[in-house]
């Protein structure tokens, strides 16, 4: 009788192994999809209430709240997904081992790297869906979120000014009084401005005026027509500035959710090759740091699992938040550090090459005893 063909037989070995990483795999994910639905629900729940809180301060519109919201999306899942998998991965595989199903494939002679193959899968997908959200969608929603940011900002700069007032801009460092204001073209009259210049007050007053924004720069400005500028002097033995104008320009700062996100955060993953700044090795750090911390934990998964299956499938659970907890904040810490000035790069590497050895040792004592 002949043999089939060589691809014939191959397949036919193959085929339970490709099976069970399938099913694995499925649990795993499933498991893991869960978890990171819990986990989204909590944090976009304090996202929320953080927005919240601006709208009452009135550096948010009501309006943009969703929006907002949505564009935090993101962020929420790249926070969230590193813990989701490892928990969906402790979870599913604490239930096999409950089960017995490992020491059954144990028994039928299942080698070590089958059972690795079916958790390979579920964590190429998943760390690469967080390198994919961290390097270029989260960059792109900052972006959004920065520009709604500072379109609301001028709404309500304009909004806040009430004709026969006293109001404080630009986070109270600008108070304005004008004896006329119409919101519709943003025009201003009899006005009245005091702000800080260092340690020195600045008065000014005007028959006109109207906030506007440099296209090329992005710079809100309050502009006055027709007007006197006093400067207070910061002591007492200075003397005082007066001058007269046609047009004075102030500066109105942006907000400070356009300020923080700014500069490299904004810029997507392959943008940052090209550029020279001695921060790009630090923000390639802090956009891979999930997706690392997805592989890194998920290895030591299926060891701590299937060795805490005398005990229950939550067992491993608080150990594997702690150890996440402590490495992701451990590693933004020193992350911080490095780029204040403070520490080394050296010290970095050699945290990620501490958790490396680690789960190195781990799995392979694992994979000697299976």
């Amino acid at each position: 009788m002949s043999l089939p063909p060589a691809s014939i037989r191959v397949v036919a070995r193959l085929g339970p192994r490709a099976r069970l990483a399938r099913y694995l795999s499925g649990q795993s994910l499933a498991a893991a999809a869960m978890t990171l639905a819990v986990l989204l629900a909590i944090t976009l729940m304090l996202f929320l209430a953080e927005l919240l809180n601006d709208v009452a301060d009135g550096e948010v519109l009501g309006s943009a709240l969703l929006t907002l919201l949505l564009l935090r999306l993101p962020e929420a899942v790249v926070m969230s997904a590193p813990l989701a998998l490892v928990v969906g991965l402790l979870m599913s595989f604490g239930g096999l081992a409950e089960g017995r199903e490992f020491d059954a494939l144990r028994a039928a002679g299942t080698p070590v790297f089958g059972v690795l193959a079916g958790m390979l899968l579920p964590v190429a997908l998943w760390s690469g869906g967080v390198l994919l959200l961290a390097g270029w969608v989260q960059p792109w929603a900052m972006q959004q979120s920065a520009e709604l940011a500072s379109r609301m900002a001028d709404d309500l700069l304009v909004s806040s000014i009430q004709p026969g007032q006293f109001r404080t801009v630009a986070g109270g460092r600008i108070t304005v009084h004008a004896a006329q204001h119409d919101a519709a073209t943003g025009r201003m009259r009899e006005l009245f401005v005091r702000f800080s210049n260092g340690d020195a007050i600045e008065v000014v007053t005007a028959r006109a005026g109207r906030i506007e924004r440099e296209p090329e720069t992005g710079r809100r400005l309050l502009v006055l027509e027709q007007g006197r500028h006093i400067g207070h002097p910061a002591y007492a033995l200075q003397p005082y500035r007066v001058v007269d104008f046609a047009v004075n320009r102030i500066e109105l700062p942006l907000p400070a959710a356009a300020d923080a996100r700014s500069g490299l955060q904004l810029l997507a993953l392959h943008e940052l090759i090209a550029l020279e700044d001695p921060n790009v090795m630090l923000e390639w750090q802090r956009r891979l740091l999930p997706s690392l911390a997805c592989v890194l934990l998920a290895l030591i998964a299926l060891p701590a699992s299937v060795s805490g299956a005398r005990g229950s499938r939550w067992s491993s659970t608080v150990p594997a938040l702690a150890g996440y907890l402590l490495y992701s904040n451990g590693a933004t810490l020193l992350i911080g550090q490095v780029q204040a000035g403070a520490l080394d790069m050296a010290w970095l590497w050699m945290m990620h090459g501490l958790v490396v050895a680690v789960v190195m040792v781990v799995l392979l004592r694992w994979c000697r005893r299976w």
